[in-house]
């Protein structure tokens, strides 16, 4: 007699006599196969979206390995599937309960089914979330279900409260701290408390009340001093074009933004307004010089002297340099500015080797004169890229 299958796993049962010598392997696939309906976890990738007639096959194969078997079935994909997905489990006759996640993208929802399609029989997993589904079995009618419709539950852990209940009770009169209500005792609750209540207010004179159930607040402007217009649910107070003042005392010294000055001092209005003197503008100075009259030069007009004894000279510094080299080294400029003239000092009493980097300009000769020990003057002129220098005879 041939071996028969379990009806909800395909768990081979081998009949009397049957399988003499293999009895060993049967057995251990039919333990392995136990073991996936267990506690069996696959991960299996979709790449179409299937049909209520073609749908994405989930087999329960007898007496070998299939994905229908496991307890969690993870359902995945490559990219959006671009649609709805149909899974139907097989054979329509077996009994089933399967954790099944989806993980699809974009939202996409997964429709189980067993028997023959029919969407009252199938069950809607969205994506993101994770279902305990139950297969009857019942051949081509069966239905797929949630475990857990219509669940009874003693209480419900939710972080630190475990809730106990959920009441239909419009007053709230329970008070209870593990208790949850239901939309309609919510509405209801909040409709007879906000009937209840009146909103209360004070003007600088006066006083007022708003029945919150049945009476609306104006805020009323005044004849050419406060407008105010509702829109929605925007209510706005501004200003009219002309505005009528009678007296208009300040306490407090009128803002800049607001057409003033922002102090009550000449000092401290220049503050305000960025004009200090000596920091935002010049004070006037009888010396400085005017492009109309003839002057004459004092010495905060006159060029500075940095001591730089690299031979680096940085035009972004000053214009007059003194340098006293160490080594021998290269006449540089850093900083090119265009239209920039000056004057170096150079005591070169060790006599080093003075060469000239390629956007210093100067004569070969004038070159190896400065490479002598002794003290030199050389001016230069700037064009933005290269410094041309000219050199003075030697001064010792």
């Amino acid at each position: 007699m041939p071996s028969t299958y379990t009806t909800n796993n395909g768990i081979e049962l081998i009949a009397t006599g049957e399988q003499s010598g293999t009895w060993g392997a049967t057995t251990n696939t039919n333990l392995s196969l136990v073991d996936a309906a267990l506690d069996g976890q696959v991960t299996i990738t979709l790449i179409a979206t299937g049909s209520s007639g073609s749908p994405n096959a989930l087999p329960v194969t007898d007496g070998s390995t299939s994905n229908g078997r496991n307890r969690l079935i993870i359902f995945a994909d490559g990219g959006d599937l671009g649609g709805t997905v149909f899974v139907q489990l097989t054979p329509n006759d077996a009994e089933k309960i399967v954790y099944i996640r989806n993980s699809l993208t974009a939202s996409r929802s997964i429709l189980v089914f067993q028997g023959t399609y029919n969407a009252s029989n199938d069950y809607e997993i969205p994506a993101g979330t994770t279902a305990v589904v139950y297969f009857d079995g019942g051949g081509a009618g069966a239905v797929a279900a949630n475990v857990f419709n219509n669940a009874y539950f003693d209480s419900l852990r939710l972080g630190a409260v475990s809730v106990t209940a959920v009441l239909d009770e419009d007053n709230m009169a329970s008070d209870s701290a593990t208790s949850l209500a239901t939309q309609q005792s919510i509405k209801a609750y909040v409709d007879s408390t906000v009937t209840a209540q009146d909103l209360d207010f004070a003007g600088g004179s006066g006083t007022g009340a708003v029945d919150l159930d049945s009476q609306s607040l104006t805020i009323a402007g005044t004849s050419n001093e406060i407008t105010t217009s509702a829109s929605g649910q925007t209510l706005t107070v501004s200003l009219p074009s002309a505005v009528t003042i009678a007296t208009l005392t300040l306490t407090n010294d009128l803002a800049v933004t607001h057409g003033g000055t922002g102090a009550s001092s000449a000092a401290d209005a220049r503050t305000a307004l960025g004009l200090v003197i000596g920091t935002n503008v010049e004070a006037f100075d009888a010396d400085t010089l005017k492009a109309d009259t003839a002057d004459t030069l004092t010495a905060p007009f006159r060029g500075t002297v940095t001591t730089d004894n690299d031979l680096s000279l940085d035009q972004d510094v000053t214009n007059n340099f003194q340098c006293t080299p160490a080594g021998a080294g290269a006449l540089t400029f850093t900083n090119h500015t265009s239209g920039q003239s000056g004057f170096i000092l150079l005591i070169n009493s060790g006599g080093h080797a003075i060469s000239a980097a390629a956007t210093t300009k100067i004569n070969a000769t004038d070159l190896a004169a400065i490479s002598v020990a002794g003290t030199y003057t050389l001016s230069y002129f700037d064009n933005g890229t290269n410094a041309y220098v000219s050199v003075s005879r030697s001064f010792a």
